[in-house]
């Protein structure tokens, strides 16, 4: 007796459209890990177009949750951790988070959005919790030492005086501003 092996019916569970979703799964994981450094290179771009180094910098990554108010597995925990070992001074803030572990050290979020962005010379968010979404660039304008704002979860829309690199904004300079939308794949 022989068994012959042919390709399951079209639909079929095992069929070869299921068995390579496997290849999408390790693509999305491909890409998110690409977004986390991506995120990185509008910080450091970002504090080029305002005169300043990513070495040295204050840099305040905002929204630290990747669940509710579970850090794990947060894209935030490689943003940080790499930040820090380009020589940023990195500050954290989460209302929801009290700190970050990373392999980098342990970064405790700071007490209040006016703490976290007080001095800072570039303010990166990365969750968009609902009270974010309530804060105004002119309040961000007003904390900050230097205006660069690197928005991974689109919370803004820019703003005179500010340098904005938002993820998915397309590749546009507003006439008449100087503030700059870059998409995720610029």
């Amino acid at each position: 007796m022989s068994v012959v092996f042919t390709a399951p019916p079209s639909g079929y569970p095992f069929s070869h459209a299921a068995m390579g979703s496997h290849r999408f799964i390790e693509t999305s994981g491909e890409i998110n890990e690409l977004l986390k450094m991506h995120v990185i290179n509008l910080a450091e771009r970002g504090l080029r177009q305002a005169g300043k180094r990513l070495y040295g910098a204050k840099i305040t990554a905002i929204g630290l949750a990747y669940e509710k108010n579970d850090p794990r597995e947060s894209p935030a925990i490689k943003i940080v951790e790499e930040l820090a070992n380009l020589g940023a001074e990195v500050r954290v803030y989460d209302p929801f988070v009290p700190s970050l572990a990373t392999k980098a050290g342990v970064f405790t979020s700071v007490g209040s959005i006016e703490g976290a962005l007080s001095e800072a010379e570039c303010a990166v968010f990365l969750v968009d919790h609902d009270m974010f979404r309530g804060i105004s660039m002119e309040t961000v304008k007003g904390l900050m030492a230097s205006q660069v704002v690197v928005d991974g979860k689109n919370l803004f829309a820019g703003g005179e005086g500010v340098v904005y690199l938002g993820i998915g904004k397309g590749d546009l300079q507003t006439a008449g501003s100087d503030h700059t939308y870059l998409s995720s794949w610029d």
